[in-house]
């Protein structure tokens, strides 16, 4: 079976409810869906919504939903210099922050898996690039079409400079 024209495709995009991002919630994607976008207004007291989607394989024959496997949730970094990019081949599913700019900030990860011809296939997150940056108490982000969220970086307060990584998928050769 030939695999030409086979392309990956986020659908059913939602938005998560309004969360308090000083309190130290840890938000969670629901099962099988992997973050798409953020938006944020305010200061650390503010609220921020989470964009999150489904991934189908779309084939010849049809298309097949994509399976998310939570994986380990990262280290804590001090949110004013965080840098977070997730390991090779998986994408953002959750995020957590507690208190303000000097606060700590880690990230959820899940890897990505399609039953094609009988067999399970982790999926390739490939051509990751960062978008350009937005100031946080005022940003809106949403991936381009059919990508998903492999990262983000913040540099100061919520008058500092928010960018997201963002990524392609593919099946494996």
């Amino acid at each position: 079976m030939s695999r030409d024209g086979w392309k990956f495709e986020t659908y059913d995009v939602q938005k998560s409810d309004a969360v308090r991002e000083s309190d130290g919630t840890a938000w969670t994607c629901p099962a099988d869906r992997v973050l798409v976008g953020r938006d944020h207004r305010g200061d650390e007291d503010g609220r921020t919504t989470y964009s999150h989607a489904k991934v189908r394989l779309v084939t010849d024959d049809g298309s097949v939903d994509v399976t998310v496997v939570a994986g380990e949730w990262s280290r804590n970094e001090q949110e004013n210099f965080g840098d977070y990019a997730a390991p090779a081949n998986q994408v953002l599913i959750g995020r957590q922050h507690q208190g303000d700019e000097n606060g700590n900030t880690r990230y959820l990860t899940g890897q990505l898996w399609v039953e094609v011809d009988g067999a399970k296939h982790q999926v390739t997150v490939i051509n990751a690039n960062w978008a350009d940056g937005q100031r946080e108490s005022n940003s809106s982000y949403l991936v381009p079409a059919n990508q998903v969220l492999t990262g983000r970086r913040h540099i100061g307060d919520e008058n500092g400079t928010t960018t997201y990584q963002h990524a392609d998928l593919a099946l494996p050769e």
